[in-house]
């Protein structure tokens, strides 16, 4: 009987202790908390694995300016080009499927951006891109970061496979 009393207390009490311990960790109510501000990218809700550093690509540095064009000239043809925002704009150069024309849309910018490129022969570039009033380089030329070995490949390629139609 004492017993019964004992746990019939317990029960009573427990949800004044598990509210304050459930609210600390986040599992009151069906809302998710947010992610941690400078997270890692780590935070998923579902289950997943976490990138290896090795299969990163890390993006080439890029200014850009209101009033200058850059031009990156890539060991092949461009066959796709994306942009992070609608503050820089790019376009293949006309008779010159290699030659990107990047220039900042928005004149003194202040949030960086990034742009992809895939070329023909499969290789992938990254490019973080801010604005700046006078770049240092206007004109880059990737052939120049190929491996100089045999089969010339750059460090930052990434093998992809483009499905034809």
């Amino acid at each position: 009987m004492k017993s019964k009393y004992i746990f019939s207390l317990f029960l009573g009490l427990f949800p004044l202790f598990a509210l304050p311990v459930a609210a600390q960790s986040g599992y009151v109510g069906t809302e998710v908390a947010p992610p941690p501000v400078g997270t890692t990218g780590d935070y998923y809700q579902a289950y997943t694995k976490t990138i290896p550093n090795a299969r990163v690509i890390r993006p080439y540095g890029l200014d850009v300016t209101y009033l200058k064009t850059s031009h990156i000239i890539f060991p092949s043809a461009i066959r796709y080009v994306d942009l992070g925002s609608q503050n820089i704009i790019a376009a293949k150069a006309e008779d010159a499927d290699n030659v990107l024309r990047v220039k900042a849309a928005v004149k003194d910018f202040e949030t960086e951006t990034n742009m992809s490129v895939i070329c023909e022969d499969g290789s992938f570039y990254s490019f973080s891109i801010k604005y700046a009033e006078h770049p240092q380089k206007l004109s880059v030329e990737m052939q120049d970061f190929l491996y100089p070995g045999e089969g010339r490949v750059p460090s930052n390629r990434a093998d992809i496979y483009i499905f034809m139609n």
